[in-house]
């Protein structure tokens, strides 16, 4: 496009020899491409640059008939990106206002598609943070007693929100009321952000629950206002409003485990009480830490001068033994009681359940209760449709048949396979050599196609006995939520205890992830404390749990 290659052509440097007051750039720039200072909407220079940018697809009336293509916009950024970096951040004169807008006009061809001029420069001025001219170009549409959109108060809101620019934030969130009677999640959000830096932080609870109005409030939300309880000393508000966001499966960032230790203690039996409180929490809702926050606990803790403690980053042995202090984590295994309890409570909200037979049939359970009958003692139950898609571009029955073999003939388990029908009548996929072969090692159950396997697996599993396994990716996380407490963690102590969770075949071998014997969460002890953390290195699912540990020793 003539226009813009001639204004990037020069340089900044060339540019910035023509500028001799900032209110001059623009002059500038349009006297350097040999255009008049200002365009009128019909003016014959305004209709030959429209030309130049559209072609013949230009309405009468100035108008460009398509809309700017992303390049177009694009450049029509940059340009305007490197005009306002020029100009700095002050307040503009309405002059200089009319003359960007035009250029803007200009080169998009005021086309409707293109973004509108006031939020396209919001949107910079917010990545420049220029407050100052910000808020002249939300003056100069008030002069003209035009209302700038919502788009760009938000932007100016988001601005203030980084600074402690409180009466302007709220003034611009004044205007969004009266000229929009409302504000959306996001602009409630960097509100939130805003007002609690401030000495108003606690008018972020009226916030939130404007929030909680329009959706589910998320951690962004909610790490701000935690973060200022703490900062102000209210650590009670701190931890109702940390139980309230992890109700809703929102996860604090270390910004707030960090408050709490910034401003808390460890020479007092406050701080140390609600540290404790931290790690209960911590505890409670399988919450693993980050590195940072970990060291900054370990910096609080040794800081201590009542009591000498010491911390040490380490791992944990498959059988539960901590590798720097020697002692034993607590055991995943379910007490008979509450193995006992686990079970009716599986059968009768997950197996049997409101809908039972609309994933299977009275008949179908009866037949496969009289299988499983038929088959106990046994070993390990595997999930033969999920084993066998497990891996891609492998043969299905051939997976499962290498998984078959393993654990019956390498291992001497007796293994039973749950799978469903369409794996005895689709040969092409489930060669009938192979099943047959898998057959002979194991005993087979298949459900109908239209059958939902999930429950044939769990009542394998659970019904087997405390000591069956079963192998499985599927981490049935719709049925532990049916559950509910206390059965969803018996359940999910249980499911890491016992499932076996395929990770690849290694010459013909199945490799399982690691099925540790400890459990994975904050475990809290007299004279030590464990804590599992993120050092990073993987991301985290159900099988797959931090391998890293922060131990901590009270020294004698």
């Amino acid at each position: 496009m003539w226009l813009l290659r001639t204004y990037h052509s020069l340089g900044r440097g060339h540019l910035n020899q023509l500028i001799r007051t900032k209110t001059d750039i623009i002059s500038a720039w349009l006297h350097t491409t040999g255009t008049s200072r200002t365009f009128t909407r019909n003016s014959p220079r305004r209709e030959a640059l429209l030309l130049s940018c559209y072609g013949d697809n230009v309405l009468s009336r100035g108008y460009a008939k398509v809309p700017p293509t992303p390049a177009v916009l694009q450049q029509a950024e940059q340009t305007l990106t490197e005009l306002l970096m020029n100009l700095g951040n002050e307040h503009l004169t309405n002059e200089t206002w009319v003359e960007l807008q035009d250029t803007y006009r200009t080169i998009t061809g005021q086309h409707r598609k293109a973004l509108p001029f006031d939020s396209q420069i919001m949107k910079i001025l917010s990545d420049l943070d220029h407050l100052d001219t910000a808020q002249s170009l939300i003056d100069f549409y008030t002069t003209d007693s035009s209302v700038p959109s919502y788009v760009a108060y938000s932007h100016l809101i988001s601005i203030c929100s980084k600074r402690d620019e409180v009466q302007r934030l709220k003034a611009a969130y004044e205007a969004v009321l009266s000229n929009f009677k409302m504000a959306d999640a996001r602009l409630l959000t960097s509100l939130i952000y805003g007002f609690s830096k401030s000495d108003e932080w606690r008018y972020c609870l009226e916030l939130l629950d404007k929030v909680k109005e329009l959706s589910p409030p998320s951690s962004k939300n909610y790490n701000p206002i935690i973060s200022a309880s703490v900062r102000n000393g209210d650590n009670e508000l701190a931890l109702l409003l940390w139980e309230e966001m992890i109700s809703l499966n929102q996860t604090p960032s270390t910004g707030v485990y960090c408050a709490f230790m910034d401003h808390l203690s460890p020479d007092s039996e406050f701080g140390w009480d609600m540290i404790m409180r931290m790690l209960q929490l911590w505890k409670r809702n399988l919450i693993f830490p980050d590195q940072f926050a970990i060291e900054t606990l370990k910096t609080w803790c040794e800081s201590k001068k009542s009591e000498r403690w010491t911390g040490a980053l380490t791992k944990i042995s498959q059988r539960g033994v901590c590798l720097s202090c020697g002692s034993k984590l607590q055991l995943l295994e379910l007490s008979d009681s509450e193995y006992d309890e686990l079970k009716p409570e599986v059968w009768k909200k997950v197996i049997e359940g409101v809908d039972a037979f609309r994933t299977t049939t009275p008949k179908e359970m009866k037949n496969f209760q009289r299988f499983i009958d038929s088959c106990v003692p046994y070993d390990i139950v595997v999930d033969g449709l999920n084993v066998g898609y497990s891996i891609p571009n492998l043969n299905n029955s051939e997976i499962l048949w290498q998984m078959v073999k393993f654990l019956s003939e390498d291992c001497g388990k007796k293994v039973v396979v749950l799978g469903r029908k369409e794996m005895i009548q689709n040969k092409s996929i489930w060669r009938p050599d192979v099943m047959k072969k898998i057959n002979s090692l194991a005993r087979c159950f298949y459900a109908d196609n239209i059958s939902s396997d999930d429950p044939f697996i769990l009542y394998a599993a659970l019904f087997g006995g405390k000591g069956t396994y079963f192998v499985s990716r599927d981490m049935m996380r719709d049925h532990k939520f049916k559950l509910g407490k206390p059965y969803d963690s018996y359940f999910q102590r249980w499911q890491q205890r016992n499932q076996m969770v395929l990770n690849k075949l290694s010459n013909f071998k199945p490799v399982f992830w690691p099925v540790f014997y400890h459990e994975t969460v904050t475990q809290i002890k007299d004279t030590s404390i464990h804590i599992p953390y993120d050092d990073g290195s993987m991301a985290f699912s159900d099988w797959k749990l931090p391998l890293s540990w922060f131990c901590l020793q009270k020294n004698r």
